[in-house]
């Protein structure tokens, strides 16, 4: 004997279908919201990683990596959407001063690509503690004015050769794999290969590293913080720095 769902029952099965539908949706997509001034993208899909680029009158925010790149949140005058790229806008350029990147799946990781002569203007923030992939600089990224850069996270930050990040008048944080309980990695905490990491006007520098410890022990694999092939790390005018 076959057996129907009545009216009421078959309205509830879809409600929970629907809402179970949009659960999936949120679990498999990097989420952005904004907050008066405030901008928080949250890497939300496993070994999901972000690439930042800053043009003459954008920001972009491109996925890659995970089992779904593409984003959700409200998109505005201030904030678009294309696929896997999240635009801030000129608009959003000047309605936001603060950038938040956090994780909430394991395995993330932030690349900044080259910017050339392109500066933020904006204050960001990376907070990366879900056993995440590694903070890496490619090329050139520079931050204007009293703009800061923090990075914390517990993996570690990397300069590749060629390298360059630097700000003005505004604070510049790195720290890496310094929580409580430690990772045990082949890398050290931050390495700045034949790069180099700068301050140029009265901008305080922070810089703390631990390296990992596995794998061959070498000059520089595995340190608090190691600075080679040529690499500098430079300090402020009137600033502290902190290494």
């Amino acid at each position: 004997m076959r057996r129907f769902l009545r009216p009421s029952a078959f309205r509830i099965y879809f409600l929970v279908l629907i809402f179970t539908s949009l659960n999936s949706v949120r679990a498999v997509a990097g989420s952005f919201s904004a907050s008066g001034s405030t901008l928080t993208i949250d890497l939300n899909v496993a070994s999901q990683l972000v690439t930042v680029e800053a043009t003459s009158t954008t920001y972009t925010f491109t996925l890659s990596g995970g089992a779904t790149n593409t984003w959700s949140g409200t998109t505005s005058t201030s904030v678009s959407v294309s696929g896997a790229v999240l635009t801030v806008t000129a608009t959003g350029m000047s309605t936001f001063s603060t950038i938040v990147i956090t994780d909430s799946q394991t395995g993330n990781a932030v690349t900044f690509n080259t910017s050339g002569s392109n500066a933020y203007a904006d204050h960001i923030t990376i907070t990366l503690d879900n056993t995440p992939g590694a903070v890496t600089f490619n090329g050139s990224s520079s931050f204007s004015g009293s703009n800061a850069l923090s990075v914390t996270t517990s993996g570690y930050i990397n300069f590749p050769s060629g390298a360059s990040l630097s700000t003005v008048d505004g604070n510049l944080t790195l720290e890496a794999n310094m929580q409580a309980t430690s990772r045990d990695f082949a890398f050290s905490g931050i390495m700045v290969n034949n790069a180099t990491v700068q301050i140029t006007g009265t901008g305080v520098l922070t810089m703390r590293g631990k390296g990992g410890s596995t794998g061959v022990a070498s000059d520089y694999l595995n340190k608090g913080i190691a600075v080679i092939n040529g690499g500098q790390v430079i300090g402020g005018t009137t600033g502290t720095t902190t290494i």
